[in-house]
């Protein structure tokens, strides 16, 4: 396995944003490759925390990790804003400013990190945290560009996901449009440049709703017995947790 860490860019308080390279050392540059991100908004743990999920996977020796380096090169970016987790900010850089919203506009000065990414990918996505809803689920961008034989393209990648976690990805909270308010993410700019698979993974600070209790409720309306499967998004956090 080929695994490094680049120095990428240094931040405005001096603070360097690191990419990881993996892959292994078979295909070279037929290889597609992979873009990976998290942090962009510092207050977002989640995001980092998934991130070091999917690496402790990536870089491991099962059989679907060594198969998947074999076929693509991984550009991780595991924290794209130091600067806003070091003083602590909730969605800003050291500039006062949102880069999740600065893809089309940002100058280099301001968003260094952001400037210097990679483009050339078959797939990219960015790791959030979400404070309103549970679960883990996927913002993508709206298809059809091409024709109708493209319209759910974007669709396909959050499906398969929710196929294989389906006790924690919610694909009927994904959404896939276009605002114009998120028009400067990097979810957007990358879909507009040509990449169908971009994303936005959000994790839920609330974590999931998803999984069946083990056990009986002990209070609310289903009290001595398990909440309804098509119910559970409905229970609250408290009650969840008094039914696992």
């Amino acid at each position: 396995m080929d695994s490094g860490t680049q120095g990428r860019a240094q931040v405005l308080a001096g603070n360097t944003v690191y990419m990881l390279t993996i892959t292994a050392p078979s295909g070279g540059a037929a290889k597609r490759a992979v873009v990976l991100s998290a942090r962009v908004h510092p207050g977002e743990s989640g995001g980092s925390w998934a991130m070091q999920g999917f690496l402790d996977f990536i870089l491991s020796a099962a059989p679907d990790a060594q198969l998947l380096r074999q076929l693509f090169v991984f550009k991780v970016v595991p924290m794209l804003n130091p600067d806003g987790v070091v003083v602590g900010n909730s969605r800003c850089s050291l500039a006062g400013r949102d880069p999740n919203r600065a893809y089309r506009t940002g100058s280099r000065g301001s968003f260094p990190a952001v400037c210097q990414r990679g483009r050339e990918v078959v797939l990219y996505c960015d790791f959030h945290g979400h404070s309103r809803k549970n679960n883990v689920f996927m913002y993508g961008c709206s298809g059809g560009r091409d024709g109708s034989e493209t319209r759910l393209w974007e669709r396909i990648f959050p499906l398969m996901l929710s196929k294989n976690a389906p006790d924690k990805f919610s694909f009927s909270s994904c959404k896939f449009k276009v605002q114009k308010s998120k028009e400067g993410t990097g979810r957007v700019v990358m879909w507009q440049m040509g990449i169908a698979n971009s994303y936005t993974i959000e994790v839920a600070f609330g974590g999931s709703t998803l999984a069946a209790p083990t056990a009986p409720c002990l209070m609310g309306p289903w009290r001595g017995r398990r909440a309804p499967g098509d119910r559970r998004d409905k229970v609250p956090a408290w009650h969840q947790a008094s039914c696992s």
